[in-house]
């Protein structure tokens, strides 16, 4: 008896592994009246902290079998090692007993399970951390879950003690294992959980003898009219149910680090507020597009958070410049005064000493500025900063480490007044730095100045050539500044600073730019070009981290290699009267 206790125990765990492979291998199912355009969240209960539904994964997976991607990954050295380890044996025998029980491979099981909705609940359990979860799945084609039963139906015969099965709405119920799960199965529907309660809420909304639903929480409705409701992906956290379990408020008022309350503050109010975090990703043929947001705007925040907002009707946050092989750029919108003089309000007590030592340093490059009272209330409301390519044409040989020119540019509410206190603080520097000059491995350098096209260009300069071919690294920076209308710029080569003052002369402020509070902006190409002329510090690295030398310049070139299918990312962020959006996209080649 025992063993047969045991046998009838594994039997039940397989049938269990295949009705729920059966639920994962379909992340495209549709419940509600079945239709696979129905949204599952009209059939999943209410009251969910959580909620994420998936629609149309098929097509991406096929794009993506269909792509050479796929076939050089298995081909790939490192994948073919891994296929030798027990883990990937283990996952791969599994794989072939699921194959041939279901009589199709896993790709065309995929295929046939993927064409509908699949949507995930999660509800808080009172006195515990483990949420109950509620697993909505709808194929396109009833025949597809038919044929899997037929399939599994001799392992239901085999677990029959552990499984009970019970008629309900045309379906099927199976009670596992008496109470720790339950599986609804009925032509393209099937529905899993870990609570009774739920599985009928839900049964009630499938057959139209309720309107308690998810669809129709006010909350959720919220999101779905701000982000829309078909995409590939979207999800739903319900953060008034989390402010009310956290007694009002989950994120500190006061924040610990004075760079993520500059970056991060107002972001953090809204979110506090929102009764809904929502998250949506499309997927096309080369490109994703994904998209976070919250309810709410700047006028709901209060006074302490002005400082964070751009106004929904400008463009907020000024234009990349576009210069020769850009590899990355991002500009801020911020009013830095107004958040440096409210920093008692956003920052823990603890972080304020170090704004005394700061101005205190700061005293000995602004000899008789004061930095709060003198020097910020200069700079405008957007800072960017760039990162490109550089000419090393002020040395004799190029460095040994090869790293991207840097420019910043600052916007200036008094032009001349600030340029002149950025311009003493630029030659103080470079005094400093000549100082220490000896001790870096570098020549000493004069400021000299220069003419170029209509604007004055200060630039540090050798007083002869530094030559070899693997010079220290310092030698990647000569500083130089100019005044471009209304921006300061500061960078680390002369040749940047040449581009960005004509990007910044043919940039038209005519130009209408969507609201940005904040811009990043990323290109594969360039980047992975800094990377390969740095071919011989990389791999060095990596042999001093024990690897050979065929695996250093193995693993390098797949770097490389995956870099390089792509071809931009862009992550900024908006803001509107009643919602404020993180944007992410990308494309690939």
């Amino acid at each position: 008896m025992h063993g047969k206790r045991i046998e009838n125990r594994a039997s039940a765990l397989i049938v269990t592994g295949i009705v729920f492979l059966g639920a994962f291998s379909q992340p495209i199912l549709t419940l509600g009246q079945e239709s696979a355009s129905t949204p599952l969240s009209e059939i999943t209960p209410a009251g969910a902290v959580g909620f994420v539904e998936l629609s149309g994964l098929d097509s991406v997976i096929t794009r993506v079998q269909q792509s050479t991607y796929a076939e050089q990954f298995v081909s790939h050295p490192r994948f073919r090692e891994f296929q030798t380890t027990p883990q990937y044996r283990r996952f791969d025998a599994a794989r072939q007993i699921v194959e041939t029980q279901l009589g199709m491979d896993a790709v065309t099981a995929i295929h046939k399970l993927l064409g509908g909705r699949v949507g995930l609940g999660i509800y808080p359990r009172a006195n515990t951390d483990q949420p109950d979860v509620l697993l909505a799945i709808r194929v396109n084609d009833a025949e597809t879950l038919s044929y899997i039963r037929e399939r599994v139906d001799p392992f239901l015969q085999l677990a029959e003690e552990q499984i009970a099965r019970t008629d309900s709405n045309g379906g099927e119920i199976f009670d596992l294992d008496r109470g720790k799960g339950y599986v609804f199965w009925r032509d393209q529907t099937l529905l899993a959980t870990n609570n009774e309660d739920l599985l009928q809420r839900s049964l009630r909304l499938l057959s139209g003898q309720a309107d308690d639903s998810l669809e129709n929480d006010a909350d959720f409705q919220l999101m779905v009219d701000q982000m829309g409701a078909e995409h590939v992906i979207r999800g739903y956290v319900h953060l008034a149910a989390i402010s009310e379990a956290e007694g009002g408020r989950f994120i500190p008022l006061k924040l610990d680090n004075p760079l993520a309350s500059l970056l991060f503050a107002g972001a953090s109010e809204l979110i506090v507020r929102s009764p809904y975090a929502g998250l949506v990703l499309d997927v096309d043929e080369s490109e994703f597009h994904l998209t976070a947001g919250v309810a709410g705007g700047p006028d709901e925040v209060g006074e302490n958070y002005d400082w964070f907002f751009s106004d929904p009707e400008s463009s907020g946050a000024a234009a990349i410049p576009q210069v020769s092989e850009l590899i990355a750029g991002f500009s801020l919108h911020r009013n830095f005064s107004d958040w440096y003089r409210l920093r008692e309000d956003l920052l823990v007590a603890r972080m304020l000493p170090q704004f005394d030592k700061f101005e205190a340093g700061l005293g000995n490059l602004l000899p008789g500025k004061d930095f709060g009272q003198d020097v910020l209330p200069l700079v405008g409301k957007n800072i960017t900063f760039v990162a490109a390519p550089q000419s090393y044409d002020y040395l004799d040989g190029e460095p040994g480490i090869k790293f991207p020119g840097m420019g910043l540019i600052v916007d200036l509410s008094e032009p001349q007044e600030g340029a002149d206190v950025f311009q003493m603080f630029f030659q103080t520097l470079s005094a400093i730095l000549n100082l220490q000059a000896g001790q870096q491995g570098r020549l000493p350098m004069v400021m000299a100045s220069e003419s170029y096209n209509g604007v004055q260009l200060t630039y540090g300069r050798f007083l002869q050539k530094p030559t070899g071919e693997r010079l220290p690294f310092a030698f990647n920076f000569m500083p130089a500044s100019a005044l471009v209308g209304d921006r300061y710029v500061v960078c680390s080569s002369r040749s940047l600073c040449r581009q960005l003052v004509d990007a910044l002369q043919s940039s038209s402020d005519a130009v209408e730019l969507p609201n940005r509070n904040f811009d990043l902006e990323f290109f594969a190409a360039p980047f992975a070009d800094i990377l390969q002329a740095n071919t011989d510090f990389f791999r060095a690295q990596s042999i001093k981290e024990g690897k050979s030398s065929e695996q250093a310049r193995e693993e390098f070139e797949t770097v490389l290699d995956v870099i390089r299918r792509f071809n931009s990312f862009r992550l900024n962020t908006t803001v509107n009267t009643d919602t404020f959006q993180v944007h992410l996209e990308g494309d690939w080649k």
